[in-house]
């Protein structure tokens, strides 16, 4: 089977019978300069010639005319490339006369006719509003006019209408933008986008074309002044013939910005984290039955939610949360009459940034960066988690409950660990986790109890590593056993990881060198050490700090 092999920021079209893979980058090596084809029907792989193929290169864009593939541009900023004919397993290249500026990453889409690309970076930075139109038959290209034009940006969006091509949103160096324009070939001429009505402004959203309207919806900013993402789950019908928009349907689930965490009820996925400010105090709770939202109360809400941890007792949700200056609070919330209640402020630990928090039963047990406490819901109560022989201190670790001990490994606090330390709250005693064996030192990994072992995963290491490697750790007889490398997922940190009972399934999270936020996972089965790729349909874009839960028969996703 010639599957081409692991990459990224590669392209691939689909030509009616087959998708067609060629170019991207390998994680921390080369670029490539070769593809693949899959025949989903027959489920099989076939090589893509490399003679006269187009130089290496990631970032770039490709479409399907028909009868061809045409690749152009992309990283390292370069303006050259190549048509396949999948018939003939032939590359011819495209010309170069008057050809647009190399750029990277543009918005490309084909007319029927022409391959249209507009906007973009060049590879020194700079933000592009040129553009160009490649004719397949003749060979040629033709500059697209600036007069009119909207400013120059990337992370946009562009659609064909049939007649028009649409671009909106993206980024234009000082910020993200809500303004646009319809670029027509024919007379070779912008016009503006209306921005009465329109979404907020944003970039790396997506948009469609329904034969209509232009649907667009999410995407993202970065506020400056607070050093924050914002990410949207709103968004906005644009109707060119009216140059007009109305909003798309908005009430339901919460707004996506934040940190959230979420728990699985047995019937509901409930959400907590998300908000209106930099911290964040807004929640919902999810019914995949009815697939229908509800917020959570706002009376007696904290204040704000930033870096905290939560457990689902059975009956109610615990929250311990840092915010500002590691600002110590704790919250209960009680889903069965939709109320808070705060916990007790008597003194425990500072529990530094991303603490963990496992549930025994009757207990909540929190680790963190100055100790550790047991908050027992019953009586309002805390009390202290003995510091003798315990790991050292450290945040951006991993816990997990085994049914009689709480494991906690990895994450670190001036560097990164690779030890860990068993806590027994019967005897308020911890032991040493073995490290012989262990993965590499990291931190923001993911861990999961298979009911024998920890299996953990990922994470970010020094020298903004990210790897694909883990451990599979027995208590029983303190050892570790790695897990395999064979198909597993890119590296990531900050990814999610459910237990279904027989496979742990990893999803999302942040790869390092480039930066990207994968939208593969994968599953892994300990009893055959084996990997299976998750499949991408259908799939939410890519993210990291989310949170997941297993329902029992599925793995649900959120923010």
């Amino acid at each position: 089977n010639l599957a081409p092999a692991a990459r990224y920021r590669h392209t691939a079209v689909w030509t009616g019978s087959e998708m067609i893979v060629w170019g991207g980058e390998e994680h921390l090596g080369p670029d490539f300069q070769d593809g693949g084809r899959y025949n989903p029907d027959t489920d099989q792989w076939t090589g893509v010639s490399t003679v006269n193929a187009p130089s290496v290169r990631s970032l770039h864009g490709a479409v399907w005319t028909g009868s061809e593939m045409i690749v152009w541009g992309g990283l390292p900023g370069i303006n050259t490339g190549g048509r396949y004919n999948p018939a003939s397993d032939s590359w011819e290249a495209t010309s170069i006369i008057n050809a647009p500026q190399g750029r990277v990453p543009y918005s490309v889409a084909w007319t029927g006719s022409e391959m249209i690309i507009w906007g973009g970076g060049s590879y020194q930075s700079n933000y592009l509003n040129t553009g160009g139109r490649y004719d397949p038959i003749s060979d040629s290209w033709q500059e697209i006019t600036t007069s009119g034009a909207p400013s120059a940006r990337y992370d946009h969006t562009l659609v064909w209408t049939g007649d028009e091509v649409i671009v909106w949103g993206g980024y234009d160096g000082q910020g993200e933008t809500d303004t646009g324009g319809r670029y027509s070939p024919l007379t070779d001429t912008w016009s503006a986008v209306s921005s009465v009505g329109s979404p907020s402004p944003r970039s790396r959203h997506t948009a469609v074309w329904t034969g209509r309207e232009m649907i667009i919806w999410g995407g993202s900013d970065y506020d400056e002044e607070e050093a924050h993402t914002n990410l949207f789950n709103t968004g906005g019908r644009y109707d060119p013939s009216w140059n007009s928009w109305q909003p798309t349907m908005d009430s339901g689930p919460p707004s996506s910005g934040g940190i959230p965490r979420a728990v699985w009820t047995g019937s509901e996925m409930i959400v907590l984290g998300v908000g209106r400010t930099f911290y964040y105090d807004v929640g919902g709770r999810y019914n995949p039955t009815a697939d229908t939202w509800q917020p959570t109360t706002e009376t007696d809400n904290p204040t704000g939610f930033n870096h905290f941890e939560m457990v689902w007792t059975g009956q109610e949700i615990i929250i311990i949360n840092e915010a500002t200056g590691y600002y110590r609070k704790g919250i209960r919330y009680h889903p069965g009459n939709d109320s808070w209640q705060e916990i007790t402020d008597s003194p425990f630990p500072i529990w530094g940034e991303d603490p963990t928090a496992v549930w025994t039963g009757s207990e909540m047990v929190v680790w963190g960066l100055g100790g550790g406490g047991r908050y027992d819901p019953l009586t309002d109560t805390w009390r202290a988690v003995s510091q003798t022989n315990a790991p050292s201190e450290r945040e951006q670790h991993t816990a997990i409950w085994t049914g009689e001990e709480m494991i906690v490994w990895g994450g670190g606090y001036i560097g990164f660990e690779n030890t860990g330390g068993r806590y027994n709250p019967s005897t308020d005693t911890w032991t040493a986790t073995s490290t012989v064996g262990a993965p590499e030192p990291r931190r923001y990994h993911t861990a999961v109890w298979t009911g024998d072992e920890m299996i953990i995963w990922g994470g970010g290491g020094s020298l903004n590593v990210t790897p694909n490697t883990g451990g599979r750790y027995d208590p029983s007889t303190d050892s570790w056993q790695p897990t395999s490398t064979d198909g597993a997922p890119i590296g990531r940190e900050y990814a999610t990881s459910v237990w279904t009972g027989s496979e742990m399934i990893v999803w999302g999270g942040r790869a390092y060198n480039p930066a990207l936020f994968p939208v593969e996972g994968g599953r892994y089965n300990p009893q055959t050490d084996t990997w299976q790729t998750i499949s991408i349909e259908n799939a939410p874009p890519g993210r990291w700090i989310h949170q997941a839960v297993w329902t029992g028969s599925g793995m649900i996703v959120w923010g």
